[in-house]
């Protein structure tokens, strides 16, 4: 489909389109009006559970939102997008509280401990999530098979009755193969194709990626792993990842596939002037009281009772080495949750459903106030944003400053040098409607003590209509190719995570990013319009491609780049097209070669070689850098 063809259809489907638009409007802009929001929704929406009044929090984990039709017709009439929205939001909330739940050791909300109990104990017990497999558990080194999930909790990354901190921004296990397949990296510290995003205390945020269950045996079992295994399948397959319901090898999977991706900042730093040297020995941390007895050493910087603490141990992005690989701190620190995205492909969402939080005071707080932090009485002020620098410019990404390649341009942020506060600001306003269900969902949370009435709702995305096609971009294809840019007819068209998504906050900028996939070489911007806007989780996502194999000469025979093979992707997800992967990333970015390297020499510029440094930044393939 061309921009020409678009232009060319009917009175009656042009009509349509515009019926739709009203409602892609309202998100795009503020939001619903409250006097819309109270009226009563159709009678065929009010269903248990999804548009009551008030919302009542269970331990459990939903599959899939319910309109009350048994067919979704009525989320996917375009007549109905703001009810519908409410139900998507609402579902989001549940699937939020249930993944943050107490888990038992099957990797389900535990029944036996309430909310309530659980504010009352400090939040101290394993959450859902935990259950849950880390990315590069799945991606293993050399494309190596990864161990199967057997029942219940991923194998040996949990126990119900013990505590173990987290190793947030841990080195990958395995070797980033955009650094040439060889060097052990910290993969946790930038954000996806950017950099990273330091908080007013100068600290680096870092990030982690899980996967659920049915997501894990579906790359596992068709061998999507490796590139290799990618290149096997995409022979006579297509990647279509399991809904709920759906089966693997004849088992049945009652969850959608679900990735889960956590924003964590540093809430305090061991204060070892006051304390000395710090000694493991000292603290036990198989249990709640060592995290207690070190929190007194700590230095803080925030209350932590306003959010979900895990205490992490961190590896820095300069950290040392030791035989090739980054050391962490032998210091675990409390990390709290500033941002969670929840993207799960479902029967009534084939083009996923992605719900994304932040804490309420990311970018700002009521300055009336106050808080208890390490024992003094403070005025509230936001994490990511200075009220007293209002003229200073927002969202700027800092720049490159280590580790030069052979033309001596820097690659990579040196963490130490790499301190200066980013002036945080959300470009595109939470709509009022998504407000209005946040403080139904704040004040029952806060009636039971909870820690997560601190967080709010950004935006729930989902497909209108699924399955509908993409527009093309182009020279004035907008605001079709923005509105339309992904299929499914997705709403709303911009939400972005301030913690996940910071550089993304641009306002006004041309159309072209907005309609197509900009990060993938060749850089392009097609459509040079002044628009509004930022990104969204699926204008992202719809990119993603997985190996299809590997460049070769005239010949036949295949090319190398020191050593490596070099991989082609699905990438090509302009005008129209989307990527190979089904929506996730995790293909194309964490996949390794089953052949091992020839050399084994770590090289000088340990990441970001050959391009940028981020292993989430697709532009560092190896292919735009093949020998002359």
């Amino acid at each position: 489909m061309t921009a020409t063809t678009v232009r060319a259809w009917s009175r009656t489907e042009r009509m349509s389109l515009r019926t739709a638009g009203r409602g892609f409007a309202a998100v795009l802009t503020l939001g619903w009006s409250l006097a819309a929001l109270d009226a009563s929704p159709p009678a065929h929406a009010q269903q248990p559970g999804e548009a009551e009044k008030t919302i009542e929090f269970k331990p459990e984990l939903p599959v899939d939102v319910n309109d009350g039709t048994g067919d979704f017709s009525f989320i996917h009439d375009p007549a109905n997008i703001p009810e519908a929205q409410q139900i998507f939001d609402r579902f989001a909330w549940r699937l939020f509280v249930g993944m943050n739940w107490p888990t038992k050791a099957d990797g389900q909300p535990d029944p036996a401990i309430s909310l309530k109990q659980d504010a009352v104990e400090g939040a101290w017990r394993p959450r859902v999530w935990q259950t849950l497999a880390e990315a590069n558990s799945l991606f293993q080194r050399y494309g190596a098979a990864p161990q199967p999930w057997t029942s219940g909790a991923y194998p040996g990354t949990f126990e119900a009755d013990h505590y173990e901190p987290l190793t947030l921004w841990m080195y990958s296990k395995i070797n980033n193969r955009h650094a040439l397949n060889r060097t052990q990296i910290v993969d946790e510290s930038l954000q996806a194709f950017t950099g990273p995003l330091v908080d007013q205390q100068g600290l680096w945020v870092r990030y982690k990626v899980y996967v659920n269950r049915t997501s894990y045996e579906y790359i596992r079992r068709n061998g999507l792993y490796s590139l290799e295994g990618q290149a096997r399948f995409a022979a006579d397959r297509t990647v279509s990842f399991p809904v709920d319901g759906d089966k693997i090898d004849g088992e049945t999977f009652t969850a959608g596939t679900t990735e889960v991706k956590f924003a964590w900042k540093q809430l305090a730093t061991y204060d070892e002037k006051a304390n000395g040297p710090f000694v493991a020995r000292d603290y036990d941390f198989s249990k709640n009281d060592g995290f207690k007895q070190l929190a007194s050493k700590m230095t803080w910087n925030s209350d932590p009772s306003r959010f979900l603490v895990r205490w992490s141990y961190i590896i820095h992005n300069e950290a040392p080495t030791k035989d090739g690989v980054p050391q962490p701190d032998p210091v675990p620190v409390p990390m709290g949750m500033v941002g969670m995205h929840i993207a799960t492909k479902t029967r009534s969402s084939p083009e996923w459903i992605w719900a994304t939080f932040e804490h309420v005071d990311n970018v700002q707080t009521n300055d009336l106030s106050f808080v208890h932090i390490g024992g003094k009485k403070q005025r509230l002020r936001p994490i990511f944003n200075n009220p007293d620098l209002p003229t200073k410019i927002p969202n700027v990404l800092a720049p490159k400053n280590s580790r030069p390649d052979a033309t001596g341009a820097p690659t990579d942020w040196d963490e130490s040098l790499t301190t200066t506060p980013v002036q945080v600001t959300r470009v595109i306003p939470i709509p009022l409607a998504t407000q209005q269900v946040n403080r139904e969902s704040q004040r029952a949370l806060a009636g039971l003590g909870s820690v997560f009435q601190y967080y709010e709702l950004i935006g729930a995305q989902w497909p209108v209509r699924p399955n509908f096609p993409a527009f093309p971009s182009g020279n004035n294809s907008a605001p079709e190719s923005i509105v339309f840019k992904t299929p499914g007819q997705m709403v709303p068209v911009y939400v972005a995570n301030t913690t996940m998504e910071t550089f993304f906050q641009l306002g006004v900028q041309a159309a072209g990013p907005l309609a197509q996939d900009d990060r993938l070489p060749p850089k392009q911007v097609a459509d040079p319009t002044l628009v509004f806007g930022t990104e969204s989780c699926v204008g992202c996502h719809y990119s993603a491609g997985m190996c299809l194999g590997f460049k070769r000469d005239a010949e036949g025979k295949l090319l190398m780049n020191e050593g490596n093979k070099v991989p082609i992707f699905g990438i090509n997800s302009n005008a129209g097209r989307t990527g190979n992967a089904d929506f996730s990333w995790l293909l194309q970015m964490k996949a390794q070669s089953e052949d091992a390297p020839k050399s084994t020499a770590v090289p000088a510029a340990v990441r970001g070689v050959k391009g940028a440094a981020s292993l989430n930044d697709p532009g560092s393939d190896p292919e735009k850098n093949l020998p002359k």
